[in-house]
């Protein structure tokens, strides 16, 4: 591993809401057999996600059921996977606050309005052709600029000034451009990540695949899924260099 990638990633575990608690929390949800009061009591201690997950329970969406004011309820009411992803979703947003003083924050904002978009578009395509994977899938897509999320949000202003500004002289990549100037790109750094947070296998081959033209879709429609909403995601404008080529 280079030097860098592990500085960056040693920089990575000072992100708010602890990735390892979110890596067990996640972990802990896929499990079948784990009971309501387990997820709830990795949940509880964190009031602002406690407060969201209250807040969704009783939007307007279940505005005919009897209101919830426990977190306990709320994921009866809501269901693991819908939880699952809603923690994800408050987890990457509260990234804004963790960029350095001179982050671009227009950069940060529009590569985390990128990943919900992305994980939006992949759920709607994997809802109909395999429902039983659109929620882990929603997941993996809001994660899958990780190491782009990390470089972005430690690098500050460098990020443009070093891999945009080269690139968009170039008419290069972001990916070639990260790796002429840090050795290495976001997918690999984005897949150590994931696995120092113990996140699940897919999630992590998500991470490091996802600029992959050639997927096999039968074999990994997640992937596949993820890879096409990416791209769709960019062609509407959800992108934080939209004029370069993706690969």
């Amino acid at each position: 591993m280079p030097d860098k990638m592990d500085a960056f990633i040693r920089g990575a575990d000072r992100m708010p809401s602890l990735p390892a608690a979110m890596g067990r929390l996640l972990t802990t949800i896929k499990d079948p057999a784990v009971s309501s009061k387990v997820i709830e009591d990795l949940i509880t201690p964190d009031a602002t996600l406690s407060a969201k997950i209250l807040r969704l329970s009783n939007s307007a969406f279940y505005h005919r059921m009897e209101k919830v004011t426990n977190v306990s309820d709320a994921l009866l009411r809501l269901g693991f996977k819908t939880t699952r992803s809603l923690v994800v979703t408050v987890w990457t947003h509260t990234l804004k606050a963790f960029g350095s003083f001179d982050t671009d924050e227009n950069i940060l904002t529009d590569l985390l309005n990128h990943g919900t978009a992305c994980a939006v578009i992949t759920k709607r395509l994997l809802d109909k052709v395999d429902p039983s994977i659109s929620e882990d899938a929603f997941v993996a897509a809001l994660l899958h600029d990780m190491g782009r999320v990390a470089l972005v949000c430690q690098m500050g202003y460098e990020y443009r000034d070093k891999i945009i500004s080269p690139a968009e002289t170039a008419g290069a990549t972001l990916n070639k451009a990260e790796i002429i100037a840090l050795g290495f790109d976001h997918t690999q750094l984005g897949e150590h990540l994931m696995k120092k947070w113990n996140l699940p296998d897919a999630y992590c081959h998500i991470a490091l695949t996802h600029h992959e033209d050639d997927v096999d879709a039968a074999l990994y429609p997640d992937l596949a899924a993820v890879v096409l909403a990416d791209y769709l995601s960019m062609k509407i404008g959800y992108n934080i260099a939209l004029e370069l080529p993706r690969k």
